[in-house]
Protein backbone atom coordinates (compact mmCIF):
# COMPACT_ATOMS: atom_id res chain seq x y z
CA UNK A 1 0.00 0.00 0.00
CA UNK A 2 1.07 3.35 -1.19
CA UNK A 3 2.10 5.90 1.86
CA UNK A 4 -0.41 9.07 0.64
CA UNK A 5 1.03 11.49 3.21
CA UNK A 6 4.39 11.29 2.16
CA UNK A 7 3.35 11.01 -1.71
CA UNK A 8 1.72 13.85 -1.77
CA UNK A 9 4.11 15.63 0.04
CA UNK A 10 6.53 14.76 -2.40
CA UNK A 11 4.48 16.18 -5.25
CA UNK A 12 3.43 19.52 -2.98
CA UNK A 13 7.43 19.97 -2.77
CA UNK A 14 8.20 19.19 -6.70
CA UNK A 15 5.11 21.74 -7.65
CA UNK A 16 6.35 24.28 -5.43
CA UNK A 17 9.99 24.34 -6.39
CA UNK A 18 9.09 24.31 -10.09
CA UNK A 19 7.27 27.67 -9.61
CA UNK A 20 9.76 29.00 -7.24
CA UNK A 21 12.10 28.01 -9.91
CA UNK A 22 10.06 29.44 -12.64
CA UNK A 23 9.56 32.65 -10.57
CA UNK A 24 13.12 33.28 -10.15
CA UNK A 25 14.34 33.05 -13.42
CA UNK A 26 10.73 35.59 -14.50
CA UNK A 27 12.21 38.29 -11.48
CA UNK A 28 15.75 37.71 -13.22
CA UNK A 29 15.18 38.34 -16.69
CA UNK A 30 13.06 41.38 -15.35
CA UNK A 31 15.91 42.71 -13.41
CA UNK A 32 18.41 42.87 -16.55
CA UNK A 33 15.63 44.32 -18.57
CA UNK A 34 15.53 47.25 -15.83
CA UNK A 35 19.02 47.33 -15.73
CA UNK A 36 19.03 47.65 -19.48
CA UNK A 37 16.67 50.55 -19.44
CA UNK A 38 18.58 52.45 -16.17
CA UNK A 39 21.46 52.60 -18.81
Amino acid sequence: MLDWNRHIDALYFTMVSSCHNRFQQKSLSLDSNILKLAY
